[in-house]
């Protein structure tokens, strides 16, 4: 499930953006102003920037080495500089040029975010996230700054520190909306969506018609499963901006949540009009028409997901459903064993796979894979009661293990009182294989019943109480397992 924390992880992109933009620029925020130099160094460092924007950065360098020739003190220059090297990947070198000026000005806050752009995109992020804290320091009222260091402190995991940082700007700045917002923000990367939408509700008493507080206090009611709430945030935001995409989207989340399938999938539609490549909304589109029963349009949906975000591990995962509904084993194979290549810890990808590798008469693959679900979701009874009719009825012996099929059946049963057809068929199994096969006779035909009253397709069924009113186990052929009518369990 989507949560307001991945949608506003606010690590790498940001700081990288940092790096695209020239840092010299945020003088005009508070920083230093250009040196006083003479006429002919001005024209050097002009000329350097606009070879810079033209992507002729040989000769921008030499342009910006001429003017420091001219006048070596220079620290605008050496900004200017380093910024056209960082753009050509010579971090070490743009790294000295900003040294050079914090050497002559410690507190230069241009200079120090820039040492902290290149040492971040040499992998130094602790000394980066050290430079931005004497920027903070050099100019803790500016918030660009603040924000800088936010994005590192986040990125590298550090939430409370990020916290605290904003919880001091807006203690000292409280009419700032900016800071509320930010604040919010990593609030809501702590999961503390309560007290992130106090702070974008606060935004938006400062300024009613910021541009993202509103969207943000909609996911935070989202997130709180507030979805009335949610939804008359993302429509004002829409009637302010008819063209939001991503409220439009949200608002279809918010209508399958409430069970308005076929209305989230109106918004999902509108959405993806709006913006076509948002694999998000593909993904949940492909959710709502899944819940309508239209597997073949879910598919559809699925697939554009996966081509729009080729690591998608849910789509996968939830393609791999609509396909073994449809049928497609062996394609939906497929998607649960890639959906495990992205995320290996999937105990219900595990599962479905295991299925899918006993319908194929993979038995022992099929026994692993239930396992490792059962290994991450332990009390889980259906991957119990399954696992236990395969080791019960496996044709295999050296796979059949008819103590261990008992006690999973046991437990099974412990934790789901109402109970399918399945549940009474395992436990008939694992009775017969351990020699009790009147019980097993009794809880076959109990199994029976369940499915004649349930309205359940389930093969086999008579044929293994024949099996156990002659006193015999009942193992599957080599290649054969009784089959449900899919349902991806």
């Amino acid at each position: 499930m989507r949560t307001l924390f991945h949608i506003l992880v606010i690590g790498f992109a940001c700081v990288l953006g940092l790096a695209t933009a020239d840092p010299v620029a945020s003088r005009g925020l508070g920083s230093e102003a250009p040196d006083k130099t003479d006429d002919a160094v001005q024209q050097c460092l002009r000329r350097a920037e606009g070879l810079a924007q033209e992507g002729r950065y040989a000769d921008a360098i030499e342009a910006a080495k001429q003017a420091l020739q001219l006048k070596p003190e220079s620290t605008h220059a050496r900004k200017v500089l380093a910024t056209i090297l960082i753009k050509i990947g010579k971090y070490d070198d743009a790294a000295l040029q900003y040294r050079q000026v914090l050497g002559a000005s410690p507190a230069d806050v241009d200079a120090l975010r820039g040492l902290a752009v290149v040492l971040f995109l040499n992998g130094h992020s602790a000394d980066a996230i050290a430079e931005l804290r004497k920027a903070v320091q050099a100019a803790p009222d500016l918030m660009v700054v603040r924000k800088d260091l936010s994005q590192l402190l986040l990125s590298d995991k550090r939430v409370d520190e990020a916290s605290a940082l904003w919880a001091e700007a807006t203690d000292k700045h409280p009419e700032n909306v900016e800071a509320q917002v930010e604040y919010g923000l990593v609030l809501a990367r702590k999961h503390d969506f309560a007290a992130a939408a106090d702070r974008f509700a606060l935004a938006l008493k400062l300024q009613p018609n910021h541009p993202t507080a509103r969207y943000y206090l909609g996911l935070s009611a989202l997130e709180r499963w507030r979805i009335a709430e949610a939804i008359a945030q993302f429509r004002e935001v829409l009637r302010t901006n008819p063209d939001n995409a991503d409220a439009r989207r949200e608002i279809g989340r918010a209508l399958a949540r409430q069970g308005q399938f076929s209305e989230a999938v109106t918004e999902l539609r509108a959405a993806l009009a709006a913006r076509p490549n948002m694999a998000d909304a593909q993904y949940e589109l492909g959710l709502a028409l899944a819940h309508l029963g239209d597997d073949a349009k879910a598919v559809a949906a699925f697939n554009e997901a996966i081509r729009l975000k080729g690591d998608n591990a849910p789509a996968r995962l939830q393609l791999g459903l609509a396909l073994y509904r449809r049928g497609l084993i062996p394609a939906a194979s497929g998607q649960f064993a890639a959906a495990l290549a992205l995320r290996p810890e999937d105990a219900l990808a595990h599962y479905q796979l295991a299925l899918c590798l006993e319908s194929a008469g993979e038995f022992e693959d099929a026994i692993a894979h239930f396992r490792e679900a059962l290994r991450l979701r332990p009390e889980w009874p259906e991957a119990m009661i399954d696992l236990a009719s395969l080791l019960a009825s496996a044709p295999d012996e050296k796979l059949r293990d008819g103590p261990a099929a008992d006690s999973l059946v046991k437990e099974a049963m412990r934790l789901r009182q109402a109970r399918q057809a399945r549940f009474y068929s395992a436990a008939a199994a694992a009775a017969a294989e351990n020699g009790r096969y009147a019980e097993a006779a009794r809880l076959q035909q109990q199994a029976i019943d369940s499915a004649n009253a349930q309205g359940e397709t389930i093969s086999g069924l008579a044929e293994r109480l024949a099996a156990y009113n002659a006193s015999k186990p009942y193992h599957l052929l080599a290649a054969t397992k009784p089959t449900t009518t899919p349902t991806g369990r």
